[in-house]
């Protein structure tokens, strides 16, 4: 980098401009998606044999229906896809389920 190039970096740095550093944090920071959660989730909890069939299930099951889906996107039909259930009542209660677990 030429001396040039960086004092221009560094005037807009004082003029208050983010580095692309911060701006990549921030966008990760706003948008939490079932993978994001997942990642979280795992990164948090103590590894034990649960932990992987948590992460097995998840694999398997979860992840290849919703990975890059948002919680308020969620409907009751994405659920019943991954539990394999067609019918609206019992998708009803597997999603409050799954919501109080989570």
């Amino acid at each position: 980098m030429t001396p040039a190039r960086a004092a221009g970096i560094r005037t807009k740095r004082i003029e208050g401009a983010s580095s692309n550093q911060e701006r990549r944090e921030e966008a990760r920071k706003e948008v939490w998606t079932i993978t994001r959660l997942w990642q979280d989730y795992s990164a948090h909890k103590p590894l034990t044999k649960s932990l992987a069939t948590d992460r097995g299930r998840f694999q398997k099951f979860i992840e290849p229906a919703l990975w890059n889906k948002q919680p308020a996107e969620l409907s009751p039909l994405d659920l019943s896809e991954v539990a394999g259930i067609s019918n609206p009542h019992l998708t009803l209660t597997l999603k409050t389920a799954a919501l109080k677990r989570w």
